[in-house]
């Protein structure tokens, strides 16, 4: 099963991984003074745990069209994502712009709209009524969790 954390970009990655991707974002945005904001780390920690693995890669399918399936999202400013090796960054300010993008595709009308959060399997008429409900909670654990990120300055990250 996957989760959702909010935290620093050190709690996931050792210094040559962090030093690349700061190297990755500098080259990118044409600047030595691009740096990650320090953010409030005790605010960080899990958002979701145990989410669904197949509802989550569909999910990230429907961010890579954006390009922007990633494992770590940053709280700096920049279009697309970085490939780092092994991972992805992109920034969480373009996640929010993405998924306000995905809420038609979704049938979400106002990004307040309530959610049922428990889903019953046998409430849905077939698999894809189903997995749109379910995407449509995932949408919202990465609203919120993007909104945390970016009040604490901290990265988001999908772990697997």
């Amino acid at each position: 099963m996957a989760e959702i954390e909010v935290g620093t970009l050190p709690d996931r990655l050792d210094e040559d991984e962090v030093a690349l991707v700061l190297e990755m974002m500098r080259a990118r945005l044409g600047g030595d003074e691009v740096v990650l904001p320090v953010g409030d780390a005790g605010a960080g920690g899990p958002v979701a745990s145990e989410i669904d693995e197949v509802v989550l890669a569909e999910f990230v399918d429907r961010l890579e069209l954006s390009d922007l399936g990633c494992q770590y999202y940053v709280p700096v400013e920049f279009d697309g994502k970085l490939d780092c090796g092994d991972y992805s960054v992109g920034s969480v300010y373009t996640l929010v712009k993405v998924l306000e993008e995905m809420m038609d595709d979704l049938d979400i009308e106002d990004v307040n709209d309530e959610l049922d959060e428990e889903l019953d399997e046998d409430d849905f008429a077939s698999d894809l009524e189903l997995l749109q409900a379910q995407l449509r909670l995932l949408w919202r654990t990465f609203y919120d969790a993007a909104g945390e990120a970016i009040d604490t300055e901290l990265c988001l990250f999908v772990v697997n």
